[in-house]
């Protein structure tokens, strides 16, 4: 399964990076690291001002899709985004299997003021050190990919850290899990993580049992306007896009499209 090759990966990663953290006074350097935005905040804001919150994603590839954008610039998409007045903006960091890089989040964190989300495949609090120092406001955490102590671990080391975290569902189970952490972020996602199928009534499926009190996101599949309607009427307060984004001729046009504006 490719999920499980990933991971695999990040393991060792996740030991590089561990070794390197150690070895280096990190937390002299969080002590320095730019400010945390609020990702929760400006997700809750703008899923009142709007039908639909947007996290736009800054996405090269993926191992379904390939290549997905050639002319790949990721400070001037993340612009783009910023100028449509997304709610956030995610960033894939993983190189090996989606083409992304830690370097994308420092450069966005340069030129742009929404908070950044490192959308990754996080197992370990270093991880949440390198993405925090890169400059993310929040983290990914994939509830299927982590025991539930794990998950707990994660979830409050980067909330010490004063960084928000979206925490990413698909089954029940997943479910179980992010709600046993009282998470205040959960996004249904739409795209099964082994074989890469999507079907976007797993958001509807889901999310009836999600308290309403909850900001909840749906995440892949999503690629016009009836894909937004059919969530925003299953209730979702967001969405998280990236395919259909990075694929446009007009970033600004899309994004008016996706929200559902008149």
């Amino acid at each position: 399964m490719i999920l499980d090759k990933i991971v695999a990966v990040k393991r060792q990663e996740a030991e590089i990076l561990r070794n390197y953290y150690i070895e280096n006074n990190y937390r002299a350097e969080l002590r320095q690291a730019l400010p945390v935005r609020n990702f929760y905040q400006n997700l809750k804001e703008h899923s009142r001002t709007y039908k639909l919150a947007i996290i736009a994603e800054v996405k090269k590839a993926s191992p379904s899709k390939g290549i997905i954008r050639e002319d790949f610039n990721p400070t001037e998409i993340a612009n783009e985004y910023a100028e449509s007045d997304v709610a956030a903006i995610s960033v894939l960091t993983d190189t090996e299997f989606f083409k992304g890089d830690f370097k994308y989040l420092q450069q966005i964190r340069k030129h742009v003021q929404l908070p950044l989300l490192c959308k990754d495949f996080i197992i370990s609090p270093y991880q949440v050190i390198h993405a925090r120092l890169h400059g993310a406001d929040a983290i990914l955490l994939i509830a299927k990919i982590l025991e539930k102590e794990d998950l707990m671990g994660l979830y409050q080391f980067a909330t010490d850290l004063g960084m928000d975290c979206l925490i990413e569902i698909h089954d029940g189970l997943d479910l179980e899990k992010a709600l046993s952490i009282e998470a205040k972020i959960i996004g249904i996602n739409n795209r099964n993580l082994d074989t890469f199928e999507t079907d976007i009534k797993n958001t509807e499926k889901w999310l009836k049992h999600i308290p309403e009190q909850i900001i909840t996101i749906s995440e892949s599949g999503i690629h016009n306007a009836a894909d937004s309607k059919q969530v925003n009427e299953y209730g979702a307060n967001g969405i998280l896009v990236g395919e259909s984004l990075m694929r446009s001729k007009s970033i600004s046009e899309k994004v008016k499209e996706l929200r559902l504006e008149e």
